[in-house]
């Protein structure tokens, strides 16, 4: 760990030393519509804002932008303006040439309520530097990402779960568990103090078993609130043939829990878990031919659904009042249409 705790020293260290001053740059904040979030037609946006806000913006000047929050029109962001002869002069000075800076007073973000600094000017290809790749591998060895410490994985949740609420009070949020979304008993010890939030599951049939079906029943018979964002018929590489036997012990505890899924994935690849053949190149409308073998399955699994417990229970919420009350309108009603007659 002592190499980790290194490169952390050195990414403090480039925060306090390459720093952008603000007398060098102008932000902006601008809300980007979503039709303009990527590309060129962000671009051009962004530069007809500039031109009405900034005072002589034109082709010397270089921008950068990062995401402040979500709106429900578009993205709202920081919009860091710089003259690029002084952004060169900045450059020539530091070690590692396209890797970014840090504006000045404002790494710690404290409007957004994150607490990592926002690294502007990066060289495309360097947005990820060297130290960033790096520190990231040393979080998966040590379990912060994998999430082989226990709910160290829900941290970041517990960070941006109100900044989401700050944009949308009640939306479902997921939130995404340890393990690969596979650890439910940590959560079930130590569950986010947040309402209407739901917590991820992830499972492929031909790799997960009944080990794996017990720690979803256990959650759920516990109460957790479990959204199956991931799963397969096949193993948990994305490839091999579907396991019928374990799919079909599978898709029972979805019925019978009545869970929300999804499957992955919905493409033509050639691998066991697309639901299009890869001889397939049609987008829409797919005979059954034209879908892989997992394809076929999921769409005959889900078209012997058995909906009749669902629509007894439906019928059950019924009252005989509420049957008296249907019954006494229609008789008014045919009563009324004689009258007329």
């Amino acid at each position: 760990m002592e190499a980790g705790l290194d490169l952390m020293e050195v990414e403090k260290y480039m925060q306090k030393n390459n720093v952008l001053r603000k007398r060098d740059y102008e932000r902006y904040e601008i809300m980007i519509p979503f039709i303009y979030t990527f590309g060129k037609r962000k671009e051009k946006f962004l530069c007809s804002e500039l031109e009405k806000m900034h005072p002589c913006f034109s082709d010397e000047f270089t921008i950068d932008t990062s995401i402040k929050g979500i709106t429900r029109k578009g993205f709202f962001e920081d919009v860091y303006v710089m003259n690029k002869l002084k952004l060169a002069e900045y450059e020539r000075k530091r070690s590692i040439a396209g890797a970014g800076f840090f504006a000045e007073k404002e790494s710690d973000i404290a409007k957004t309520g994150l607490n990592f600094p926002r690294r502007i000017f990066v060289e495309k290809r360097l947005k990820l530097t060297v130290y960033g790749v790096i520190f990231c591998l040393l979080l998966g060895i040590t379990g912060i990402i994998c999430g082989s410490l226990a709910g160290k994985a829900l941290v970041f949740a517990d960070e941006v779960i109100p900044v989401i609420r700050n944009v949308d009070s009640d939306a479902v949020i997921l939130v995404g568990t340890p393990n690969w979304s596979s650890d439910l008993d940590s959560v079930v010890e130590a569950p986010l103090d947040y309402d209407n939030i739901m917590y991820t599951y992830h499972f492929y049939a031909g790799t997960h078993k009944s080990s794996a079906r017990n720690t979803l029943t256990d959650a759920l018979d516990a109460g957790l609130p479990v959204f199956i964002s991931e799963y397969g018929f096949v193993s948990a590489d994305g490839d091999g043939s579907v396991d019928t036997k374990e799919a079909a012990k599978w898709q029972d505890i979805i019925d019978e829990y009545q869970l929300s899924s999804c499957i992955w994935n919905l493409s033509n690849k050639a691998e066991g878990s697309a639901l299009i053949s890869s001889d397939c190149d049609k987008t829409a409308d797919w005979e059954e031919e034209e879908l892989s073998e997992q394809g076929q399955y999921f769409v005959n699994m889900l078209q012997s659904i058995d909906t009749s417990k669902q629509d007894d229970e439906e019928i059950s919420d019924e009252t005989s009042e509420d049957i008296k009350d249907k019954e006494q309108k229609l008789n008014q009603e045919k009563s009324n249409m004689e009258k007329k007659r």
